[in-house]
């Protein structure tokens, strides 16, 4: 040990001596297990996205399609340094919570991750999950409430948008999603996470036997399917406009602009927001709608709000956020601005009331958060498709004198690893 502790004393010898240790680690974990074992393990968590965890040694091994306390036998695929992964081959001790899952393809698409377990228990454990991952980036317990997911009213046929791949192979056709390692194409008839319209569509395709694929002469293609009012339309057609009513509202947009794909959780998700921003007894003076996509929460809000501010950097989407303004009739109390939110944002002269940000899953900048601390607002509403994220940025607004009051989680995607979360912040 003196000889070590000497040998990394000297700069010279510090990278070997990395090297050593590291190849020291790698060495235990290796005769610990290796690729291809097959082992036992018991799971002790669902951590988020979806992977039950189990321990070898304190060694943490990730298993996919499995519940808490469960046994089950697995075969390893891969190990890293810190962490190894399994797939599960056969159940020794399953859970009594645990159900048939509804989709024949279940564990071999990439998709779902939970329909193996109950929807309510899904519910729980994406809370306990949002917790645990707070905790994670913070190193405390929230002080918070952090409430109860709010579920989605479709636990299936939600999804109002799907992706698949169209691949040609020789004379026959493969039509799917990637498999949950991403290594294969999963050929596939029916999703039961996607709406009834869009699988009445895959089914017409196979039954037309690809004959519109067949005529681009293409033999594979990433294929995004919309639901409209008139039918399905893919990336391959025209681009047509498409309108739809939410709680009174009119939005028009198309396949290429941003819209939430299940639309059956809005009402919940506004009788949510607004009795959030009720209970913080603000004036309702002004919103400014950052990241707004075709204006979505900013329209739906403009019944309570009385000046509106919309900012979006996405040329098309910017497009549409111009009709949804003027179709229903909010453009007298309604700002709408083209450009990047970190430059976008040094035109708004008039602090709001009210900010509300959905940015992407890389989350917000610093840049942009100083701008927004600087506009002072009296309530943040921050909502995310990735609470690691944005639990990254409430810090820095933590820091300049903002409080959680209150964090919902939503469940957009039922059966699916992934949560929306909105997060209240109020000035301190």
């Amino acid at each position: 040990m003196l000889i070590i502790l000497e040998i990394v004393g000297k700069p010279e010898y510090c990278i070997n001596f990395r090297f050593i240790f590291t190849f020291c680690i790698i060495r235990v974990i290796y005769e610990i297990m290796k690729k291809d074992d097959i082992i036992e393990l018991e799971i002790e968590s669902v951590a988020f996205e979806g992977k039950g965890v189990a321990k070898v040694n304190n060694f943490v091994v990730f298993v996919p399609f499995v519940m808490e306390n469960e046994r089950v036998r697995v075969k390893i695929i891969k190990v890293k340094s810190n962490y190894a992964e399994a797939m599960p081959l056969e159940m020794l001790t399953s859970s009594p919570l645990r159900i048939e899952p509804e989709c024949p393809y279940y564990t071999s698409c990439g998709s779902c991750v939970y329909q193996h377990i109950p929807y309510k228990e899904q519910l729980k454990l994406k809370s306990r999950q949002i917790k645990e991952l707070y905790k994670q980036f913070n190193g405390i317990q929230p002080e918070f409430p952090i409430l109860e997911t709010c579920p989605s009213p479709k636990p299936f046929n939600y999804r109002t948008k799907i992706r698949l791949k169209y691949k040609k192979i020789k004379k026959f056709f493969k039509f799917g999603y990637f498999d949950y390692y991403n290594n294969d194409l999963i050929d596939i008839e029916q999703c039961p996470i996607a709406s009834l319209k869009l699988n009445e569509y895959l089914t017409s395709v196979r039954e037309n036997n690809f004959e519109f694929f067949r005529k681009q002469r293409i033999k594979a293609f990433n294929l995004a399917f919309l639901e409209t009012n008139s039918g399905v339309i893919s990336n391959l057609d025209k681009s047509v406009d498409t309108e739809t009513k939410i709680l009174g509202k009119t939005f028009i947009y198309n396949r290429d602009s941003f819209f939430q794909i299940n639309h059956s959780i809005f009402p919940s998700l506004f009788d949510r927001l607004t009795a959030m921003l009720k209970a913080e007894n603000i004036k309702f003076s002004s919103l400014l709608d950052l990241y707004c996509g075709v204006g979505f929460f900013g329209v739906i809000f403009s019944d309570i709000f009385q000046k509106i501010q919309f900012i979006e950097s996405n040329k098309i989407s910017y497009k549409y956020l111009l009709k949804n303004i003027e179709i229903n009739q909010i453009r007298d109390k309604s700002q709408a601005i083209y450009g990047d939110a970190d430059s976008a944002i040094k035109q708004i002269t008039c602090s709001p009331e009210v900010i509300l940000m959905d940015p992407p899953r890389s989350g917000a900048t610093q840049m942009l958060i100083q701008d927004i601390i600087k506009l002072t607002p009296e309530i943040i509403i921050y909502i995310s498709c990735n609470p690691a994220t944005q639990f990254r940025d409430t810090k820095l607004f933590e820091a300049s004198g903002y409080k959680i009051t209150a964090l919902q989680p939503f469940d957009f995607f039922p059966q699916t690893k992934h949560i929306e979360t909105v997060a209240i912040l109020k000035k301190t």
